[in-house]
């Protein structure tokens, strides 16, 4: 076990330990490929929920090529799941400003605004979002799950309920969906169901 830990990788993902305790950088890694082994780095940090670790491998990313936009997109995510609305708000815009905007970025800028008390803002992120899902033919709860929770802000109950129907459809067990279909049930008064 400790020779394992003690020669390969380190926690730079360009970085090795060698036989005599040294390190040294992957020579074989060209630098334009850099961004991408950070970026694949984080990926794993976000799989084992160190989202501090992943967005400190994004930052790495988009350091090497600034115009990676999925970095600064799950940077975003990365940040919205710490609390940090307004850290993602700033990588938000700049994934805006270098790539697409596509149903990834309108859906989490729609998160973002939805988490920060920004409803105007999170509705038009979402519609937009709505727009490229029905197009693109995308399943994704989550989505669907926030368009509930902003009509139920919004005392939209029927669209709400509906919204988290189609979260529950598309993953069942997806329990805050669940929460929300009975939250906007018990606030429309249905109580059999």
């Amino acid at each position: 076990f400790f020779v394992v830990m003690a020669l390969g990788q380190t926690k730079d993902p360009l970085k090795y330990v060698n036989e005599d305790g040294t390190t040294e950088k992957d020579t074989s890694v060209k630098a334009e490929e850099k961004h991408i082994t950070y970026f694949k780095e984080g990926l794993k940090l976000i799989d084992s929920a160190d989202y501090k670790g992943a967005i400190s491998q994004f930052k790495k990313s988009y350091k090497n090529k600034r115009d990676y936009y999925e970095a600064y997109l799950k940077s975003a995510y990365c940040k919205i799941k710490l609390e940090d609305y307004n850290g993602a708000e700033k990588d938000l815009e700049l994934a805006s400003q270098y790539g697409p905007n596509d149903f990834q970025t309108y859906k989490l800028k729609g998160i973002n605004y939805f988490l920060m008390g920004s409803f105007p803002d999170s509705k038009t992120c979402l519609d937009s979002a709505l727009a490229l899902l029905e197009e693109e033919k995308i399943d994704d709860a989550e989505f669907f799950y926030y368009r509930g929770k902003l009509m139920f802000a919004g005392k939209s109950n029927k669209k709400a309920l509906e919204a988290a129907v189609v979260a529950l459809e598309i993953d069942p067990k997806y329990y805050d969906a669940m929460k929300l279909k009975c939250e906007i049930r018990f606030a429309a008064k249905e109580y059999p169901y």
